[in-house]
Parts: structure tokens; C-alpha cells; sequence
């Protein structure tokens, strides 16, 4: 979508996404586009490239298209790039998820990228938390989720944040095999260990026990 939506306004040229003031060129973001233009630059300047395909558009066309070039950088680059993105450009890609906005769109790439690189780099995660905290949504509404304060107890930045990002970003026949595939895991655990009760366990993870009726509420 970021790559149908960049082109349709700006054209398939890589000088197009190569270009920064097609981007929120402002203030503090200057700085930070200029790195990510240079790396995409870098992705498609670089001869000894392990993608065979950029070799081939760069030696054939002389251009690599940004529906091409994307295949090839890291879900972190792409959040970025998304961050970076004009606030029309970004609308269009969020309207096609239901229940939430572009700056809502933004929080969650972000904190999805950062539980991405723990998966990538082997670190412990269910108990992992981030700084940030995903926007208060409809389903911690509808959940019922507990508060200290004005703050949801769970959902926010822990790894329960991931399943209810995944709620809105997914398909919802794609959600319940993720959701599947989770309930699979748990009770596999149940049975193998007795280092922690399923629930202390969920508690550790951000899990509120009733986080399987996130399926019977609609996001919106």
C-alpha cells in the first residue's frame, strides 16, 4: 500500500522516492529523512547487492521501482519511512484498516518494529516492554481492561499491544490463526511445565484472562 500510494502520487521514478522533500522535510524530521533516503540510496547503489532483482532493474531500467526496493529493506525501515510519509499518503494507507487513524497507524508500526527486532535478534519477549505504549483503542474499551489511573493495565506495551495491533491490522480469518496459534502454544506449555501457572504467565505477558474474547468484539 505505501508503495501504491507513494507512486500513484509521485510516479515510479526512484528519483521520486529518493526525493525529500516528497516527505516531511520539517524541523527535527530533516535529519532523520536524510539517513533514510541515504540508506535506500545505498540499497540501490550498492554493486555488490545480495538481491539478484535490484541488480537486474538497476542494470536493465537503470530504476528501481519503490514496490521493487521495498521487498528488500526491514520492517524498522519501513515503519520509518511510513512516519516520514505526507499526512495524505498516510491517511490513504490507514483507511484500509478499520478502527484506527494515521497517527494511530504510526504508534503501532513503531512499537511493532521494536517487538520485531527482539524476535530478530533472540531475546526474551513475553515479558519484553517498550517504552511507548500503542494509542487507547476501542478493544481495551470493549475487553474491559482494567486501569491505574487514566492508563489501560495491559495492551499497551507489552506483548499483548502486539495481538491487538494484529487485531487491526489483519484479516480477521488471518487474526483467528494467529490468535490459534497462540491458545496452541499456551496450553503446550501448560502441559510440558510447572515453572509458572498459565496465569501468571498471561499476567507476565499482558494478557487480561479474558483476551480470547478479543475475537467476539468488533473494532469499531
Amino acid at each position: 500500500m505505501l508503495s501504491y500510494y507513494f507512486s500513484e502520487k509521485y510516479g515510479e521514478s526512484q528519483n521520486e522516492y529518493l526525493d525529500v522533500t516528497h516527505y516531511r522535510y520539517t524541523g527535527a524530521l530533516k535529519q532523520k529523512v536524510n539517513k533514510l533516503v541515504a540508506k535506500l540510496s545505498d540499497t540501490i547503489n550498492t554493486t555488490d547487492s545480495q538481491y539478484e532483482y535490484i541488480k537486474h532493474y538497476v542494470s536493465r531500467n537503470h530504476n528501481v521501482p519503490l514496490w521493487v526496493l521495498l521487498n528488500t529493506v526491514t520492517f524498522g525501515t519501513l515503519s520509518k519511512m511510513y512516519m516520514f510519509l505526507t499526512q495524505d499518503l498516510q491517511q490513504k494507507i490507514s483507511a484500509n484498516f478499520d478502527g484506527i487513524n494515521e497517527s494511530q497507524l504510526e504508534k503501532i508500526l513503531s512499537i511493532l518494529s521494536k517487538f520485531r527486532n527482539v524476535c530478530a535478534h533472540n531475546e526474551r519477549l513475553f515479558s519484553y516492554r517498550v517504552r511507548e505504549s500503542i494509542p487507547d483503542l476501542l478493544l481495551h474499551q470493549k475487553l474491559g481492561i482494567a486501569k491505574n489511573g487514566a492508563q489501560y493495565r495491559y495492551g499497551k506495551s507489552d506483548l499483548f499491544a502486539v495481538v491487538i495491533s494484529m487485531r487491526y491490522l489483519l484479516p480477521r480469518k488471518d487474526f483467528l490463526v494467529f490468535k490459534g496459534e497462540i491458545v496452541k502454544l499456551l496450553n503446550q506449555f501448560e502441559e510440558k511445565s510447572d515453572a509458572i501457572e498459565q496465569k501468571e504467565l498471561l499476567k507476565a505477558m499482558g494478557f487480561p484472562e479474558n483476551w480470547k474474547d478479543i475475537t467476539r468484539y468488533r473494532k469499531i
